[in-house]
């Protein structure tokens, strides 16, 4: 069971980080102000990324009631790998050759973590 739930706080963060991507785009173009966090977009852009946070720290702690830390946590890296990935393809951000030997790299760093 921790494992399945360590799967869905990955998703879950995974989401999460996009969606603060998308409330930092819609507060691109708008000065710093009070009115641009209550615009309904924003703040429920930033709203929703924020409960999927909330939601994935307290699965995060069911994760580790029962699971090593030593265990768990490099299973959370690869949400370091699924975010530039989702940015790539969903947002269109780009992935140039040295993000991708970073990416190889973590996932390097899980494989070696895993024995």
């Amino acid at each position: 069971m921790p494992y399945i739930l360590s799967i869905i706080v990955i998703v879950l963060m995974t989401a999460g980080q996009l969606l603060f991507k998308r409330a930092g785009g819609i507060l691109k173009d708008q000065p710093l102000a009070l009115e641009s966090f209550i615009k309904f977009d924003f703040a429920f852009t930033l709203g929703s990324a924020l409960l999927l946070y909330f939601l994935a720290t307290c699965l995060w702690v069911l994760v580790l009631r029962d699971l090593a830390l030593s265990k768990a946590y490099p299973m959370m890296a690869t949400s370091f790998l699924l975010v530039p990935a989702l940015a790539y393809f969903q947002l269109g951000e780009s992935l140039g050759a040295k993000q991708l030997v970073g990416l190889l790299m973590i996932v390097g760093g899980i494989v070696l973590s895993s024995f």
